[in-house]
């Protein structure tokens, strides 16, 4: 998670958990800690997308391409990182990785 863009989702997480962004230790174990990720990306997902959610009737989009356009979106909207934007590189690993973790299922 990136947490050096202003505004971004590692910035509202540290923020969510009230840890000052300078002590690296207490965020890094907050971060790698899956229930207190979760509790902030349950939350993020639910302001960020709202009611949006994967319709099979939406031509193309597969299971697969679904959890890749969630993760292409959150690199985007959640984390902003420089290489967040659409097309750029973070936003496609982002994508990739959603999907593969899909694919593996990771997910469930």
């Amino acid at each position: 998670m990136n947490v050096c863009a202003k505004g971004g989702g590692g910035q509202r997480f540290a923020k969510f958990h009230n840890i000052d962004l300078n002590d690296k230790l207490q965020l890094h174990a907050a971060i790698t800690n899956p229930d207190k990720l979760f509790e902030v990306m349950a939350n993020e997902m639910k302001n960020l997308f709202g009611d949006q959610v994967y319709a099979p009737s939406i031509p193309g989009m597969t299971d697969v391409r679904a959890a890749e356009w969630y993760g292409n979106e959150i690199a985007e909207k959640y984390e902003i990182c420089t290489h967040c934007k659409k097309g750029d590189t973070s936003w496609i690993e982002r994508g990739n990785i959603a999907s593969d973790i899909f694919i593996k299922g990771y997910a469930n």
